[in-house]
């Protein structure tokens, strides 16, 4: 990629065009597809979602060990919004751990924090720095569980690796 930076604007476009195109060969490239949140989570870390009929008849067709009647099954259609049939599905990766997002608590101190503070993107405080609110959290952390002191990790990435390391 540095050669084609160094190239200017063609040689950048010509090489992002190969990278995609490997990627869509080895069928690695991903795109984003719409889904439709359902308001309340199954269980801790689960979510219902809908997603367009199309978009699971497309993941269907890149597994290959779908029988015909799990892919008959899979398309069944029970829904609908903006005209296309919608499928339900229970993501299992929503990094709602705790199950906390729908609840009534959380979404008002969420929404009272917007108001407050803004809303926008941010890097973590590893890149845009420790705020005043991250002490603050660390000091009531610490107050709840009776600890010296409690530290915030930047990321989830920091925090998984922590346990690792």
């Amino acid at each position: 990629w540095q050669v084609a930076m160094a190239g200017g604007a063609a040689a950048w476009s010509s090489w992002m065009g190969r990278a995609l195109q490997q990627l869509t060969d080895k069928h690695l490239l991903r795109t984003l597809r719409p889904i439709v949140q359902m308001p309340q989570t199954i269980e801790k870390g689960t979510m219902q979602v809908r997603i367009a009929e199309s978009t699971m008849e497309e993941w269907l067709g890149e597994n290959k060990s779908v029988s015909a009647k799990q892919r008959a099954s899979a398309l069944a259609c029970d829904g609908k919004a903006r005209g296309m049939p919608l499928r339900s599905l229970t993501l299992f990766s929503t990094n709602d751990y705790l199950g906390l997002s729908g609840h009534p608590s959380i979404r008002q101190a969420v929404s009272d924090s917007a108001l407050k503070f803004g809303m926008g993107p941010r890097a973590s405080s590893l890149v845009t720095g420790h705020t005043f609110e991250h002490e603050e959290l660390e000091a009531k952390l610490s107050a709840l569980k009776h600890k010296e002191a409690t530290l915030l990790f930047p990321s989830g990435f920091a925090a998984n690796v922590s346990v690792c390391a």
